[in-house]
């Protein structure tokens, strides 16, 4: 795939999750109302199943994604001590849910089909279920 000049290139492994974000305030002081926030990024793949292990700085919090042949991605961690978001990088899938119950788009969950990022909020321990997933790979 070919990248413009100025855009750098992103080298990701299928199955990949990768924890990003501010959760340290350290240098932060001047920014008002700050937060803490957390951005786990999944990148599903058929048959693949990945785990990471977060330290949320007293505990080791396992995250995982397991996709199967079916489509059928499952994002589940424990609580990882700063809320955030949950980014799904995927070509499309048909149905989302979150610890039992369904999502509804643009209200409850966010789809960029341009980023093909889909984007779920979450406080706290999580059970993300995402159906028909077509990963990027």
């Amino acid at each position: 795939m070919a990248a413009a000049k100025d855009i750098i290139p992103l080298f990701v492994k299928e199955g990949a999750i990768i924890p990003r974000g501010d959760v340290l305030k350290a240098n932060n002081n001047w920014t008002p109302k700050w937060s803490a926030k957390l951005r786990i990024e999944c990148f599903p793949s058929r048959g693949v199943t990945e785990s990471f292990a977060y330290f949320d700085h007293t505990k080791v919090v396992s995250l995982k994604l397991i996709t199967n042949h079916n489509g059928i991605t499952h994002i589940q961690f424990d609580d990882p001590g700063h809320p955030g978001v949950v980014e799904v990088f995927c070509k499309e899938f048909t149905s989302v849910m979150k610890n039992g119950k369904p999502l509804r788009m643009g209200r409850d969950v966010k789809w960029d089909k341009e980023k093909s990022r889909l984007t779920i909020p979450y406080s706290g321990a999580t059970n993300i279920t995402v159906k028909g997933v077509a990963g990027l790979f």
